[in-house]
């Protein structure tokens, strides 16, 4: 099998979150994540689209590759500062491509 099964976790947060999120997961030592920054959208708070104000404002989405076990860690530490500031986080499952 030339895939590897792993989870997703894709959080979204105010940009001035972002540094919070990512000590997070250095602290677990997590192999590494990706940004998507001034992320827009629609939700049950209504349209998020603050590039016209300022980027300060903008959220940022981050992208975390990494096993169960360390996706549940993952989800443990940040749930509080998502339930604190504010943001959304999801989880999938996703194979990613082995390569030699």
């Amino acid at each position: 099998n030339v895939f590897i099964q792993l989870k997703k976790v894709e959080i979204i947060v105010a940009m001035i979150m972002t540094q919070k999120i990512i000590r997070v997961i250095d602290d677990l030592k997590l192999s590494g994540y990706s940004i998507i920054q001034n992320v827009i959208g629609r939700g049950v708070h209504g349209t998020c689209d603050a590039q016209e104000v300022t980027d300060v404002l903008s959220n940022n989405c981050i992208l975390v590759l990494c096993t169960q076990e360390e996706a549940q860690k993952l989800l443990q530490e940040i749930a509080p500062i998502l339930e604190k500031y504010g943001g959304i986080c999801y989880m999938s499952d996703v194979q990613k491509l082995k390569l030699h």
